[in-house]
């Protein structure tokens, strides 16, 4: 089974373009009672997909974007400094925008995150909005995108 449920904003040299991205549930993982799911997108006819299957929606985006050139980048709430997940955990696919806070720690996206005042709903972690700024070390965002390629590829993203 699968379908094209999703379309995704790439960086290539600078410039933005949409490429359609198809989730391909391959199986079913009994023990965790979710979908094994591949991701393959096409660019410029070349065909990127996992080389593994993965139960979560991070990890998979995490291992495409590896594959891609080094001139790609996948622009989306998961690569963006804004992005935050739930320090006290959180469901597949989902990501919160922080845009109109400066959290400096962890406790600080947990406040704002638990707060009644503040309401702020979830993402899907492909979104992307005209607001992206990529992930940097200058800034707070309780989100390990950068971790994947600092410290498991060769490549700085």
């Amino acid at each position: 089974m699968s379908e094209k449920n999703n379309s995704v904003n790439l960086a290539i040299n600078g410039s933005y373009k949409f490429c359609y991205l198809e989730k391909i549930v391959v199986g079913y993982n009994e023990e965790y009672e979710m979908d094994t799911i591949k991701l393959k997108m096409i660019i410029d006819g070349v065909e990127y997909i996992n080389t593994k299957d993965f139960l979560d929606m991070e990890l998979a985006i995490v291992d495409l974007q590896k594959l891609l050139p080094i001139n790609v980048q996948i622009t989306c709430c998961q690569s963006c400094k804004h992005g935050n997940f739930c320090p006290c955990g959180d469901n597949d696919n989902e990501i919160f925008c922080l845009i109109n806070y400066n959290p400096s720690d962890k406790r600080d996206v947990i406040e704002i995150l638990s707060s009644d005042k503040h309401r702020i709903l979830p993402n899907e972690l492909l979104y992307w909005c005209d607001k992206y700024d990529k992930i940097n070390e200058d800034y707070y965002t309780y989100n390990e995108w950068n971790y994947y390629f600092r410290n498991n590829d060769s490549r700085k993203i």
